[in-house]
C-alpha cells in the first residue's frame, strides 16, 4: 500500500497511456507513420513509468538478484529518457515536414542515445555516471550524473529551435500544439531536477502523449487538417440547418486557377502552404461570422446569410490581401468564383451544381482546361 501511495502519479500516469494505447489501436482506421511514432512512444513512456518506481523500490533490499535488478532498472531508465526525448523529435519532425526519410537518414534523432548507452556502458567499469555498491545495493550519483539531464534537456530545447526554424511548414492553429509538446517535457525534468522526490519528469511524458492524440491524431471533422477551416461534412451540416429553419443564405464557390501547374512547379509542400495562406485570407476578407469551408482541394466554399451581396467587393479584397502576402507564390494567385442565392425549390446538389456553373463560366478557357 505504501508503494501505491508514494508512486500513484506513476500508476495514474500508466493508465492513461494504457488508455491512449488501445484507443490508438482499436479506433484507428486508417494506419499512417506518424500513429506508429506515437505509438512506440507510448510504449517507452510505459515502460519509463514503470522503472522508476522499481529503482527505489529495489534500492538498499538484501535478497538474491536484487543488486542485478537495481542496477539494470537504473541503467535502463537512464536510457529511456533521450530515446524518448528522441522519439518525440522525430514525430515533431515527421508532423511538421512529413519526410519518412529524413528521419531514416537522421537515425530517428537517436545519436544522444547512442551517446548515452555509450557513457553506460563505460559506467559498468568506471562508475562516473551512477553507482551501485555491491555489498549494501545502495544506490548512489557520480560526479557527471548532471550529463543525462543535460543532454535530455538539449533535445527538448532543439525541438523549439526545430519548431521555429520551420514554423512556416507549420499551420498557424497547430503552432501552440508543437509548442506544447517541447515544453511540457521540459518542465518535467526542471521540476524533478529541483526536488527528485517529485516524479514528474516521465508523468510529463504522458501529458505530451495526451497533447499529441487529442489534438493531432484524433479529429472531430469540423476542421479541415491543413488550413483549420470547415471541412465539407460541416459545410452541408450547416446549409441543411439552414434549409430547415427556412433562412435565406447564398454561398460563394471559390477555385484557385491552375492550381496543378503550382503544386508541379513548386511542389506540393508549397502548395500547401498556399492553400493554408489563402484560407486565412479568406476568413479575413469575408466576415468572420459566415462559414468558411474547404470541400476538397484548392476548392472553397463561403456560406452568405445576406440577400446578393456585393460579391466583386469581397473578391476584390481577397486580391488586394493576396497581393499583400508575404507568400511570394501566392501575390499573383488568380481564383475563379461563383454565387447562388439558394431556393426552396433547389435541393442542395441542385446548389452546388448551379454555384459550379457559375464559378466556371468566370474561368478563362485556359485556366479550365488546366484544372
Amino acid at each position: 500500500m505504501d508503494y501505491l501511495i508514494q508512486f500513484q502519479i506513476n500508476i495514474l500516469a500508466f493508465v492513461v497511456m494504457g488508455i491512449v494505447l488501445m484507443i490508438l489501436q482499436k479506433r484507428s482506421e486508417v494506419t499512417h507513420f506518424s500513429k506508429i511514432l506515437l505509438t512506440w512512444i507510448i510504449v517507452f513512456g510505459m515502460l519509463a513509468l514503470v522503472l522508476e518506481p522499481l529503482t527505489w523500490i529495489f534500492d538498499g533490499k538484501q535478497f538474491p538478484g536484487a543488486f542485478f535488478l537495481e542496477y539494470s532498472t537504473n541503467f535502463l531508465l537512464s536510457l529511456m529518457g533521450p530515446v524518448l526525448a528522441g522519439l518525440m523529435l522525430s514525430y515533431l519532425d515527421y508532423k511538421l515536414l512529413l519526410s519518412r526519410k529524413r528521419l531514416v537518414v537522421r537515425r530517428f534523432h537517436m545519436g544522444p542515445a547512442l551517446i548515452m548507452l555509450a557513457v553506460l556502458i563505460v559506467n559498468l567499469f568506471v562508475p562516473w555516471y551512477f553507482r551501485v555498491d555491491p555489498v549494501t545495493n545502495a544506490y548512489s550519483v557520480g560526479p557527471i550524473f548532471w550529463f543525462g539531464y543535460a543532454i535530455i534537456g538539449a533535445i527538448y530545447l532543439y525541438m523549439i529551435v526545430f519548431l521555429v526554424r520551420h514554423r512556416q511548414e507549420a499551420p498557424r492553429h497547430l503552432g501552440k500544439i508543437f509548442l506544447a509538446l517541447s515544453i511540457f517535457p521540459i518542465l518535467g525534468l526542471v521540476v524533478q531536477i529541483l526536488e527528485v522526490r517529485l516524479l514528474f519528469s516521465w508523468t510529463a511524458v504522458s501529458a505530451t502523449v495526451l497533447i499529441a492524440y487529442a489534438f493531432l491524431e484524433s479529429t472531430s471533422g469540423e476542421r479541415d487538417y491543413l488550413t483549420n477551416l470547415y471541412t465539407r461534412l460541416s459545410y452541408e451540416a450547416y446549409v441543411r440547418h439552414l434549409v430547415e429553419g427556412k433562412k435565406p443564405f447564398g454561398v460563394c464557390l471559390i477555385d484557385l486557377d491552375k492550381f496543378k501547374a503550382i503544386n508541379d512547379r513548386f511542389g506540393h509542400q508549397t502548395g500547401d502552404r498556399i492553400l493554408v495562406e489563402f484560407g486565412k485570407i479568406l476568413t479575413r476578407a469575408f466576415h468572420p461570422s459566415r462559414l468558411v469551408a474547404r470541400l476538397a482541394g484548392d476548392e472553397f466554399m463561403i456560406v452568405i446569410e445576406e440577400d446578393w451581396p456585393d460579391l466583386s467587393k469581397q473578391t476584390a479584397e481577397v486580391r488586394r490581401l493576396c497581393g499583400e502576402s508575404n507568400l511570394a507564390e501566392i501575390r499573383d494567385l488568380a481564383f475563379s468564383s461563383g454565387y447562388q442565392r439558394f431556393d426552396p425549390s433547389m435541393t442542395l446538389d441542385d446548389l452546388y451544381l448551379r454555384v459550379d456553373q457559375k464559378m466556371y463560366a468566370e474561368k478563362t478557357p485556359e485556366s479550365a482546361k488546366k484544372e
